[in-house]
């Protein structure tokens, strides 16, 4: 019933969080914050400020400029209906 769905959504919505902010905080054995590369379907201006968000330090990956980058970065993937564009777009916002 209805908590049955309530309860589907709350794991699908785990999935997806696990699925969007995990790469992000995840540490490589450097002990630095993994990178993920550009989806491919990203055109090179994309994949550029795709880049340049992925290498904000940690402590600067919330301010101004990186806001700025993100932004910009979502005008990019606007529109995209590759499968896995939606899940890129919820991490970036993440």
């Amino acid at each position: 019933g209805a908590l049955s769905r309530v309860a589907g959504t709350m794991v699908s919505l785990s999935v997806v969080i696990l699925l969007t902010a995990g790469p992000r905080v995840a540490a490589q054995p450097q002990g630095q914050p993994q990178r993920m590369e550009p989806p491919k379907w990203l055109d090179d201006a994309g994949k550029d400020l795709w880049t340049d968000l992925e290498s904000e330090d940690e402590n600067k990956y919330y301010g101004d400029s990186a806001c700025d980058t993100r932004e910009k970065l979502l005008k990019a993937m606007a529109g995209k209906g590759d499968a896995s564009a939606a899940e890129h777009r919820t991490r970036i916002l993440l």
